[in-house]
């Protein structure tokens, strides 16, 4: 499934970007491997949220769903036609069965991006325990035709706002340190994204798939 995953991510790439890119892209990824295998992790205390600095949209509406089926099949397209259509089948079914929720953003009733929200009902091992009021985030995206409008970080305001009103206490997200577009986002942003840090720790905490297994 991965193979097939990456052969497809990598045809289309070539196809968009050329030969020379792919190269550069080979480079890049043997150089994240060996040198940037760390993790900043920026933490939202969403129970004291400063809603007054918030970046909010009214044209931005906001989504949260537990379950497969609960997905329209137009979203679900618009999911497929950014990711591998078996790749993202078989995320939803190990995230929703270990309780994992996705958060799915829509501008101008589009589906623009979506962001992957869990939390202690996990049993997995972060950097520190998370509480039954802490939530992590992971595996955040906004489609390539709508970045630069400023929706990431009005997406996780717009997130951090429903939690605190159901009583949740801190949000994490745990960003790669080669994931410079994430990095920045969250810098220029913060204070207006609810989000605060960073740390910089090395990467040990385990994919949200393996969320079912229990951890030392």
């Amino acid at each position: 499934m991965a193979i097939e995953y990456y052969l497809h991510r990598f045809v289309r790439y070539y196809k968009d970007k050329g030969f020379l890119a792919i190269l550069k892209r080979i480079i890049q990824i043997i150089r994240r491997a060996i040198f940037e295998y760390y993790d900043y992790i920026y933490c939202a205390d969403i129970l004291n949220l400063d809603t007054s600095k918030l970046m909010l949209s009214d044209a931005l509406e906001i989504e949260c769903i537990s379950r497969r089926e609960d997905i329209s099949d137009r979203d679900l397209d618009a999911m497929v036609a950014y990711r591998f259509e078996d790749m993202v089948n078989e995320q939803m079914m190990e995230r929703f069965s270990c309780g994992a929720k996705i958060w799915l953003a829509r501008y101008q009733n589009n589906l623009v991006g979506f962001t992957w929200s869990i939390n202690k009902t996990s049993k997995e091992r972060f950097y520190f325990p998370l509480s039954e009021h802490d939530v992590l985030f992971f595996d955040a995206a906004i489609f390539p035709e709508y970045r630069g409008k400023n929706i990431f970080p009005a997406f996780h305001s717009a997130i951090l706002l429903k939690l605190q009103h159901h009583g949740f206490v801190r949000g994490y997200i745990a960003v790669h340190s080669w994931n410079k577009p994430v990095i920045r986002s969250l810098k220029k942003y913060s204070g207006y994204n609810g989000f605060r840090g960073a740390w910089l720790k090395p990467c040990s905490w385990p994919h949200p798939s393996s969320c079912g297994q229990e951890h030392e």
